[in-house]
């Protein structure tokens, strides 16, 4: 009887269909390995071996596909000669090559081979990678290289018969603001190059030209600009030299020269000269700006603001303040100094106060077309730290993504994350690498340092925190002190650590030491400080509020209630706040005298007792107060972070209140983010628990992650719905931290401990 045709075979093994499913496979595998080879950097040779190991494999397949659509291979697989079609078969498949012979083919061998050759492929790739030293991992400063232009580092020039302050690192201020407006060229930062400028080059010694080359080169820069000034008897001659800073290759000159007090003027030549030997013929140099028309037409204003650079590079704040000031004085619309000032200020807690700092800003936003590009992503995220603004977070990346060697961003970027990351949901980690990037380019900026050890503190292991003091305190000694008691406070001789903020906490700011010691597991530090706080302050109603609050956040509720006055305001809130948590009884709170409050407060009480006619003539009464207080204050009227937030913050707990957590939600969403961070985690806490209410778990979960980075009792509702949703790393490091922070709690909070111990016994990690 005659076999199969050939045609049968064919439909039997359906190579087609095996060919084409094979095809896509391929094209995802391919796809995939591009990716990686591209986000990993990994060599060039992993697509092509890869795509050789997928023409082997096509073979095999389609071999495969042959055999086992063969009438006889059934036959033989019934009768135990052959392993089934998706069988692998080890012990047969190696005696066959023991005899000699080539394997049976089977579905499940070719698989298993397919997947075998590809583990080692990429196995081999990351072994590679490993042998070769690099990381794999691209950076987020190998990445934002490539949205930057080619650097440009210019460096002090050599003077002659000139002031050598104004004419040699004078210059690199001068004809930086100028060339940074020429297309697809970026200024590298002059405190990134002056930084490495000072490491190369001892005294006022003139290096060589492959040690300013060396400069350029570790300082990011593709370019570099060398120049002379020199004094003319007359004038003022300036000369500049252009090399490439990988070949060292002299690309061309520029010549500028003129009487001494036509400065901008002479800067503005030189850089056209510079930008004609960057840019093609086809470009035009005229998108220059002139340097009198981004800073200042008065000369010595212009002085000035170079003096306050230098004094600000070194961390002379209060000399570099005196002389933004005078630049100022003599030039009201000068919005880089205005900008310079605002910013050292803020360094030198002694100088001015908030609205002198808040002026400057706003004086240098009305200037804004004065600004450079640069400096105004700069002055954007300065206003986003004052004005707790989330979305100036991601402005502020796409700025150090176009600029990534520039300190002061790199810097203000992490001061978004760290004062207004909770808001964004982002994680306290995230502010590290940006710290740290901007202390790495400017090593010598002490309060670039600040919040690493603040971090340190808060979340890091005892070494770590060790390190980071250390470091800061080699670049701001008056702070040692400090630091090295909540270093023993928190990872060593507590009572030491006790004594020592004692002794110091009197003469210190009291937002001090709080970002050292945020998050659950410093709590019991946190209380220590609090309570030398209060006994410092004895008659400071904050300081008795600020104990109080961490007391009750550790769940020792008699004790915070001990701190406050029971007539007072505080303490009348207090214990609504616990009977909203289920930690006091309604008959706690039933008795409560609503009717001294203050109108606010009092719609906030009518609100938590569910109390709807209290609430609307507390509401009316809110308002009537409130619009009478902004008559009388109008300046606070667009405060984002004002009183005038009140009147939509009761309108929404009103809906949620009268009409439920689906109307009310999107009221909370809008006005979250203009809520300074202190009413943050319980606005989270609300809106986590109406998205619980209406069964969006994930978005509760992402909103009582937020509050928890600070709050217990949002950290155990989001450690609930952690273990819900399938996140147990998550529930782990919530439950772990709750026992740190609600160790000693009372006993109300007993079954919520048990909770937590008995979580951690029953999944271990």
């Amino acid at each position: 009887m005659a076999g199969p045709s050939l045609i049968d075979r064919l439909k039997a093994s359906r190579l087609v269909q095996v060919l084409l499913l094979y095809l896509g496979a391929s094209w995802v595998i391919i796809e995939v390995a591009g990716e990686l080879q591209e986000a990993l950097e990994l060599p060039d040779w992993l697509v092509p071996v890869a795509l050789v190991l997928l023409l082997v494999g096509l073979l095999v397949v389609l071999a495969t596909a042959w055999v086992q659509g063969n009438p006889a291979t059934d036959a033989r697989e019934a009768a135990g000669e052959v392993p089934d079609s998706w069988e692998v078969g080890v012990g047969d498949f190696f005696g066959d090559i023991r005899r000699g012979r080539f394997p049976h083919l089977t579905w499940g061998r070719a698989i298993l081979g397919g997947v075998f050759a590809l583990a080692l492929l990429f196995g081999v790739t990351g072994a590679y990678v490993l042998v070769q030293g690099g990381s794999g991992l691209r950076t987020f400063d190998e990445l934002a290289a490539e949205e930057a232009g080619a650097g440009l580092a210019i460096v002090p020039f050599s003077v002659s018969g000139l002031d050598a302050e104004i004419y040699g690192e004078g210059m690199v201020t001068l004809l930086g603001t100028t060339l940074d407006g020429v297309p697809g060229l970026r200024v590298v930062d002059s405190r990134t190059v002056l930084a490495r400028w000072d490491d190369r080059v001892s005294g006022d010694s003139r290096p060589d030209l492959p040690a300013i080359l060396d400069v350029a080169r570790r300082s990011g820069a593709v370019y570099v600009l060398v120049g002379d000034a020199v004094s003319t008897g007359v004038g003022v001659r300036l000369a500049a030299d252009l090399y490439d800073a990988r070949s060292g290759e002299r690309l061309g000159a520029a010549r500028a020269e003129g009487p001494a007090d036509s400065l901008p003027s002479l800067v503005d030549e030189l850089s056209v000269g510079t930008a004609g030997l960057l840019l093609s013929e086809r470009e035009d140099s005229a998108e220059l700006a002139h340097l009198s028309s981004i800073t200042t037409s008065s000369l010595d204003a212009l002085l000035a603001y170079v003096e306050g650079e230098r004094a600000y590079r070194r961390g002379a704040w209060e000399e570099s303040y005196g002389a933004y000031a005078r630049a100022i004085e003599l030039d009201s619309t000068f919005a880089l100094a205005h900008l310079r000032a605002a910013q050292a200020a803020g360094w030198e807690g002694s100088l001015g106060n908030r609205a002198d700092r808040r002026a400057h800003r706003t004086a240098a936003a009305k200037h804004i077309d004065k600004l450079p590009p640069r400096e105004r992503a700069l002055l954007a995220g300065l206003r986003g730290v004052a004005n707790l603004e989330v979305d100036q977070i991601e402005a502020a990346e796409a700025a150090v993504r176009r600029y990534p060697d520039d300190p002061e961003l790199w810097n203000v970027l992490g001061e978004l994350l760290v004062h207004v990351g909770q808001k964004a949901f982002r994680s306290p980690d995230e502010a590290v690498e940006p710290l740290e990037r901007a202390l790495e380019l400017a090593p010598g900026t002490g309060p670039y340092a600040i919040h690493l050890t603040d971090h340190a503190l808060a979340y890091g292991d005892s070494a770590d925190a060790a390190d980071a003091v250390e470091r800061e305190s080699s670049l701001i000694p008056e702070l040692a002190r400090a630091r090295e008691a909540l270093l023993s406070l928190a990872h060593g001789d507590s009572a030491s650590g006790r004594a020592a903020l004692t002794t110091l906490i009197e003469d210190e700011l009291g937002g001090q030491y709080v970002n050292a010691l945020r998050g659950l597991r410093r709590m019991p530090e946190l209380q220590v400080y609090r309570e030398i706080r209060s006994a410092a302050y004895p008659q400071s109603r904050s300081a008795s509020a600020e104990l109080a609050d961490v007391l009750a956040k550790r769940g020792r509720l008699r004790a915070s209630l001990d701190v406050l006055d029971p007539t007072s305001v505080e303490a009348t809130m207090f214990r609504l706040g616990m009977y909203e948590l289920d930690l006091m009884p309604f008959d706690s709170v039933r008795s409560l005298n609503l009717d001294g409050l203050p109108p606010p407060a009092r719609a906030f009480a009518a609100a938590a007792l569910e109390d709807r006619q209290g609430f609307a003539a507390a509401r009316d009464a809110a308002l009537a107060s409130l619009e009478e207080f902004l008559q009388a204050n109008p300046a606070l009227r667009d405060d984002p972070l004002g009183p005038a937030g009140f009147a939509p913050l009761l309108d929404a707990v009103g809906v949620r209140m009268n009409v439920g957590p689906d109307s009310a939600l999107p009221l909370f969403l809008d006005l979250v983010q203009g809520m300074p961070a202190n009413a943050i985690d319980g606005t989270y806490f609300e809106v986590g628990e109406m998205y619980e209410e209406t069964g969006d778990e994930r978005n509760a979960l992402r909103y009582f992650l937020a509050a928890g980075q600070t709050n217990p009792y949002a950290a155990l509702r989001a450690a609930r719905l952690a273990d819900r949703l399938g996140q147990p790393d998550v529930a782990r490091r919530l439950y772990q931290e709750l026992l740190i922070a609600w160790e000693g709690a009372d006993p109300q909070l007993e079954p919520w401990l048990e909770e937590a111990r008995g979580w951690l016994e029953r999944v271990p990690g």
